[in-house]
């Protein structure tokens, strides 16, 4: 029997029927839980393009206080911190983070008079 027969089958059965047989599928399969992880899925999907990548605009006149909240934040020495800020017209100095780590850190450098946006 072909899922179209089956199908042709269904809709030729009352309502009672029906939910009857939602609910015998639904106590075989666990539908509710498959929904959800299905759910599930696409709240992941969802958070994953929720990422960005972080550059500076504007350093700012307080050029070291950056350098060291990069440094703190990196894990990262005083030179590589300086060497990423050098650079960081070209690269960004935060790649493929969560929209809302990237508002932290943006909050971070504004509070030193950096400028920073979001790609």
């Amino acid at each position: 029997m072909s899922v179209q027969n089956i199908f042709n089958e269904i809709i030729n059965l009352s309502i009672t029927e029906i939910y009857e047989l939602y609910s015998m599928l639904n106590e075989k399969f666990s539908l509710s839980n498959s929904q959800k992880t299905i759910n599930d899925g696409e709240e992941q999907k969802t958070i994953q393009k929720r990422t960005c990548n972080v550059k500076i605009k504007h350093i700012g006149n307080n050029r070291l206080a950056a350098i060291k909240i990069l440094k703190d934040m990196k894990n990262i020495s005083i030179k590589e911190a300086k060497d990423m800020i050098d650079q960081s017209d070209k690269k960004a100095i935060f790649e493929n983070i969560q929209d809302s780590e990237a508002e932290e850190i943006m909050e971070k450098f504004k509070s030193v008079g950096s400028i920073l946006i979001k790609e």
